[in-house]
């Protein structure tokens, strides 16, 4: 199985198509949105991220709740991007940082305000993906335990 939000459906669904494993869709848990437009109305807003590829999804979905200007206020770079990383900063007031990545990113200069979120993912769809897990059917196949010995899914 492969499990994705809205923003990584297309690369992630290519990408199963190319392993054969089914994919999950999860939604991001509505207080991300709520607390990214929050920090964007106070000012410039930086989001270091593993992955900036959905970008443009993000912006246009963003744009649906908010004005362009406030959309404008937020820049996404990947945190390997040391120089990017530093520049931006410099620039913003807050910074939420992915959790995939907050390890190698390290201690946020004083002035600048870290934005969390809880929990990334919405609480409804953990429930769905649980219960889609757990009444999954599962097909006869062999395995090998961690023993070494082999056995048969149930």
């Amino acid at each position: 199985f492969l499990v994705t939000t809205d923003f990584h459906w297309a690369e992630v669904l290519r990408l199963a198509g190319r392993l054969g494993k089914e994919v999950f869709r999860v939604a991001l848990n509505p207080e991300f949105h709520r607390k990214v437009i929050a920090e964007a109305r106070r000012g410039p807003l930086g989001m270091i991220l593993t992955d900036t590829s959905f970008e443009p999804r993000f912006r246009k979905a963003l744009e649906h709740l908010v004005s362009p200007r406030v959309v404008e206020r937020i820049r996404l770079v990947r945190y390997r991007d040391r120089k990017q990383v530093r520049r931006l900063l410099e620039e913003v007031r807050s910074v939420y940082v992915s959790p995939l990545c907050a390890e190698r990113v390290g201690k946020l200069p004083g002035r600048v305000r870290r934005v969390e979120v809880e929990q990334m993912l919405s609480s409804d769809s953990l429930h769905e993906l649980r219960n889609n897990l757990l009444f999954y059917p599962l097909s006869p196949k062999s395995y090998r335990s961690a023993r070494g010995g082999t056995g048969r899914y149930l």
